[in-house]
């Protein structure tokens, strides 16, 4: 679990006051030090932001971004807007949610800055 990265999204959520859920989900077999951590943001953070820990009960599965769909597919929400930890919001994110792309296709994506990955998903996702 990266930690820091998420502990500064959930900064940047609560500094904007954002009406989003934020559900840290990791894998069982990273409860042990995922879920304290997860407690502990959702503590300090309770004020301002609604933080909701999820362990996903199956094996952790392998291979570039499957842990990531897991996460998604298991999430306890209707609606998911997917940050890697390494994402800096710099307003609230609920407006995403209304999107039209995502109204019609049901998925909005962006490309990673690498162009290696944005060479590898931009054909796949359209």
């Amino acid at each position: 679990m990266f930690s820091t990265g998420i502990e500064a999204v959930a900064a940047e959520l609560s500094r904007h006051k954002s009406s989003l859920v934020l559900v840290v989900t990791y894998f069982a077999a990273e409860a042990a030090v995922s879920e304290p951590f997860c407690r502990e943001l959702a503590d300090r953070y309770h004020a301002t932001l609604n933080i909701s820990c999820f362990a996903i009960a199956r094996p952790l599965p392998y291979g570039y971004g499957v842990p990531k769909i897991f996460a998604i597919e298991q999430a306890p929400v209707e609606q998911a807007l997917w940050l890697d930890c390494d994402a800096f919001p710099t307003r609230d994110l609920a407006y995403l949610l209304d999107d039209p792309s995502l109204r019609q296709t049901g998925a909005t994506v962006w490309p990673e800055l690498c162009p290696l990955y944005t060479n590898f998903f931009l054909p796949v996702v359209g």
